[in-house]
């Protein structure tokens, strides 16, 4: 979702660069949203404050440049947790946030221990632990990760929220490696689902829809759905979101 959503300053390098990040600027200034993704974006923001207000706590799977981290700091007060497996976006997320968070270099998965990454270096959204179709061309190279599960880092006393995750298409993965956590805390989860990320891991909406619904126990909802309190959406629903790229972003829930 990020590497649409990008609200880079202009610096005067390069004018069709710099035009195309001065005007993403300018629409998340705009009062009302007039991208799909920044609606997205808006409605993730209010979901965040929702849910963690005044003192919840927040995981951010797939931090990339900290924009969703940013947005659980600001809600709230906690010492939120962050994962991002790039190492240099990791770097910048030590600097931006410091102390303020418990940031890991970690991919997160449903096993431990290390794995080849597909690294998209001209553009590092696309990149994860497969390799997904891109929308142009781009450069890539593979590197190393650690990978680990997000039940081997929660602590049984810690009281979980809410976790973000946006990983590319290894989101099921990471629902696999949280499944105790989830259990246990039942937090939120907002998660992307798109056919060209999701499909690179064989991850169909019949899979993903009998996973949530009957193992985890939770209902899935379009953002502004839930915030308007409308039922859950049905797994022909996602199908038909899924196939037509009319959705991509969701809200899961306790049943």
């Amino acid at each position: 979702m990020e590497k649409l959503c990008s609200t880079q300053k202009y610096n005067g390098l390069n004018p069709v660069n710099n035009f195309k990040a001065f005007a993403k600027l300018i629409v998340t200034k705009l009062p009302f949203a007039i991208t799909r993704n920044e609606q997205i974006d808006r409605a993730t923001e209010r979901v965040i404050k929702k849910v963690l207000a005044p003192n919840g706590l927040g995981i951010d799977v797939g931090a990339h440049t900290g924009k969703i981290t940013q947005m659980m700091v600001a809600a709230s007060p906690q010492q939120h947790l962050a994962f991002e497996p790039i190492p240099e976006l990791y770097t910048a997320l030590q600097k931006k946030f410091q102390q303020k968070i418990r940031l890991y270099n970690y991919a997160l998965s449903y096993e431990i221990g290390n794995s080849n990454f597909n690294l998209v270096t001209t553009n590092k959204a696309y990149s994860g632990l497969l390799k997904r179709p891109y929308d142009k061309l781009e450069s890539d190279t593979t590197i190393t990760v650690n990978t680990t599960t997000l039940d081997a880092i929660i602590a049984p006393q810690q009281r979980i929220h809410l976790i973000k995750m946006d990983v590319e298409g290894a989101e099921y993965w990471v629902l696999k490696g949280a499944q105790q956590t989830i259990a246990q805390h039942k937090p939120i989860l907002l998660f992307e689902f798109g056919n060209k990320g999701a499909s690179t891991y064989n991850i169909t909406p019949e899979k993903m829809y009998s996973f949530l619904q009957n193992d985890l126990k939770y209902n899935i909802f379009t953002l502004q759905g839930w915030l308007n309190h409308q039922p859950p959406i049905s797994f022909s629903m996602l199908e038909n979101y899924f196939n037509t790229d009319t959705c991509y972003f969701y809200l899961a829930a306790p049943i």
